[in-house]
């Protein structure tokens, strides 16, 4: 340093605030150090401050702490109170910052960083929080729950934890293990073993403490009650996920709340209807009413199976049948439909005869599409044949004998289950007879191409 210059006072480090075992500054931080002068060196100052080189030695500055001063009605006074003031309004707004929500915090190795999001119990007071530590590319190093401060007062981490860990391992949800805390916490403030605890938990509707209060388990009032109904009860973790399956099968296709409903819970529980068949059945309403056909709608309510203001989904997630009388009204609607839509062709609607022929179907292993294509093979040969039947039998058994209704009814036995009627073959055999009278042939057998070529000549 040229001579006559004058050797700037370092400028000290402010001393980093006490961390928590959080991480965060201590509440209260000391005023800022003084430090005393270096000594005059011939070498430059190191950026920073702090120490100053002379020759190849390190001068290392002497530091004084600084207390606060008594109060002397200085200038000097009133500073360092307003700076300790503000030290500690600065302290209070950063441990509440982390309280409210997840933060970021500092980490030992600069390099990283951890975010810790604080966890609720059921009392709304915080139970612990998820720590995150992040490597220095973003990706997740490590994943911890750390108990608050509140519950290792109560109880200590270790059997709070291990406790959850066998509810979770149950088939759980962490959040709904994390919410029932204050719970869990005051079965074994009563001395309860972690075993007890997770059956009274799981299997119980309420608990009593050895001072009289009665708990009710969390897991009862928002799963366990539906047991109570069964006849079958499910396991804890099978009842949890059912019943979450249901409410997000009512989320993923955005139908009705009703069909999440406890009501339709209960009932879907009770005629054991399962999530991957509440899925498909939902899935097939979406297809029905994307084909918009109207006829699928008035046939359904012609069936009964929906009411005048309702849609295909109330017929696709009727909470009220079990999974084959489900099946069998499937059918028996597909059935039906092939049958109303040929219509034209003289086939009628009967409830009860397309009821029967689809309960038959459906013991017979059909599924909904096989139903449908067998009824529309069937309804296709029973619209060439009903025209030209009750013609027959109004010439040989006379007016209204046989009614478009009765030989439909025949004819449906006859292609669906192979049963000839025997009023159909008896007519069969006269019309043949009569015809080969008029037309000299001899005897051959059954004609029933005849049939539908004289009435469709305006023969009959």
């Amino acid at each position: 340093m040229a001579s006559g210059m004058v050797n700037p006072r370092p400028i000290a480090p402010k001393p980093a605030a006490p961390k928590t075992s959080y991480n965060t500054p201590a509440v209260i931080a000391k005023p800022a150090a003084t430090v005393a002068p270096a000594t005059k060196s011939s070498g430059a100052l190191p950026k920073g401050g702090g120490q100053a080189a002379q020759g190849s030695k390190l001068v290392q500055p002497v530091v004084t702490t600084k207390t606060q001063p008594k109060n002397t009605g200085s200038s000097e006074y009133d500073k360092a109170k307003a700076d300790l003031a503000k030290t500690i309004a600065e302290a209070k707004k950063l441990k509440d910052s982390l309280v409210s929500g997840g933060n970021t915090v500092a980490s030992d190795n600069p390099l990283k960083r951890t975010t810790r999001v604080p966890v609720y119990g059921a009392n709304g007071k915080i139970v612990g929080y998820n720590v995150t530590t992040y490597n220095s590319d973003g990706s997740i190093e490590s994943v911890n729950f750390e108990a608050s401060a509140a519950e290792e007062e109560v109880l200590g981490t270790t059997n709070i934890q291990v406790l959850k860990s066998m509810l979770i391992s149950a088939g759980l949800s962490a959040a709904l293990v994390e919410g029932s805390t204050t719970f869990l916490q005051s079965l074994l403030k009563d001395g309860l073993s972690e075993e007890a605890s997770v059956d009274i938990f799981l299997n119980s509707k309420e608990f009593t403490t050895k001072t009289g209060s009665v708990l009710t388990s969390p897991f009862y009032s928002a799963y366990g009650f539906y047991n109570e109904a069964l006849t079958a009860k499910l396991s804890a973790g099978d009842l949890f996920n059912t019943v979450e399956g249901y409410k997000s099968t009512q989320t993923k296709y955005a139908i009705s709340d009703k069909f999440a409903s406890k009501d339709y819970i209960q009932k879907y529980l009770k005629n054991k209807i399962s999530v991957a068949t509440l899925d498909k059945n939902a899935n097939k309403a979406r297809l029905a009413a994307l084909n918009a056909d109207p006829l699928v709608v008035s046939n359904l309510q012609q069936l009964g199976y929906i009411g005048i203001n309702a849609d295909l989904t109330d017929f696709y997630l009727d909470p009220n049948v079990g999974m084959e009388k489900m099946q069998q009204n499937f059918n028996t609607a597909a059935l039906s439909y092939e049958a109303v839509r040929r219509s034209n062709t003289g086939i009628t609607f009967n409830k009860a005869n397309f009821e029967k022929l689809g309960a038959e179907l459906t013991a017979q292993g059909y599924n909904e599409e096989q139903a449908k294509y067998r009824a529309g093979e069937v309804y296709n040969t029973i619209g060439q044949e009903l025209r030209p039947t009750v013609s027959v039998s109004n010439i040989y058994e006379g007016a209204n004998a046989g009614t478009s209704a009765t030989i439909q009814s025949e004819l449906e036995q006859q292609e669906f289950n192979k049963m000839e009627s025997l009023r159909i073959k008896k007519l069969k055999e006269l019309e043949t007879r009569s015809f080969q009278a008029e037309t000299g042939m001899a005897p051959t057998g059954l004609n029933t191409n005849y049939l539908r070529k004289t009435s469709s000549a305006g023969q009959f």
